[in-house]
């Protein structure tokens, strides 16, 4: 991957499996998934990235990503993300399944990419943004 890629990565794989793919910060992803359509099941994937490079000389040497992933999905096609809905029922019926498939993409993405990954951090952010989006968000650093 060459430097200043990730984000290109990351609508990559989105565009792969079938996830909205919205690059930005919170006002700006709150204002995209109002204009998308979200279908049952429909997977949104979030990401706000720094970029850290280290120089030697007038070339770069190393690249390090700071930022935030989330992954949500507003409702399956049995329940609806809303504010009646217990955290545990949430968990059950769609954030343990975002859990793992937002580890397994960050894996891919950074074995294929050639990247490590350090400080990764998963928090459950509930009824997120104003169409009420369950996420599972992280915050890490990809290390290039």
């Amino acid at each position: 991957m060459e430097y200043f890629g990730l984000i290109d990565k990351l609508r990559d794989y989105c565009t792969e499996h079938n996830w909205i793919f919205i690059y930005g910060n919170e006002a700006f992803a709150n204002y995209s998934i109002d204009q998308n359509k979200i279908y049952p099941e429909q997977r949104v994937l979030v990401a706000d990235f720094t970029c850290l490079p280290t120089i030697e000389g007038s070339k770069i040497q190393s690249m390090t990503y700071n930022g935030v992933m989330m992954l949500g999905q507003k409702k399956e096609y049995i329940t609806d993300s809303n504010l009646n809905e217990s955290p545990i029922q949430k968990y059950d019926t769609r954030l343990k399944e975002l859990s793992q498939l937002l580890t397994m993409a960050i894996g891919q993405i950074s074995c294929e990419n050639e990247m490590e990954v350090s400080n990764l951090n998963l928090k459950y952010d509930l009824n997120k943004f104003d169409m009420n989006v369950d996420f599972v968000a992280c915050s890490l650093n990809f290390i290039q």
